[in-house]
């Protein structure tokens, strides 16, 4: 009798943190030692931040592509906007 045996080692991709004023959640968690491969990791902010960066990571043989994003405040950005609007069409 001839029997076949296959190990797979599969390497675990890190639990990514999340970034200041911000969230990230990741599918297919093995407990807190890491994501499976193929697994993916969304990134949100908080209400009133801007997230800058990839906002999907995928995990691949053990590393995350991309790199981790931030979220910056989005008040300067409305500020300036305002600012625009009150410009374009007067007070």
């Amino acid at each position: 009798m001839y029997f076949k045996m296959f190990i797979f080692l599969v390497a675990l991709c890190p639990v990514l943190p999340a970034p200041t004023h911000g969230s990230v959640q990741h599918t297919s968690l093995v407990g807190q030692q890491g994501a499976r491969h193929g697994s993916a990791a969304t990134y949100t902010c908080n209400a009133g931040y801007v997230l800058e960066g990839d906002s999907r990571r995928t995990c691949t043989m053990g590393v995350w592509n991309g790199t981790n994003p931030s979220c910056q405040s989005g008040y300067l950005f409305s500020i300036a906007y305002i600012m625009c609007l009150i410009w374009q069409y007067g007070s």
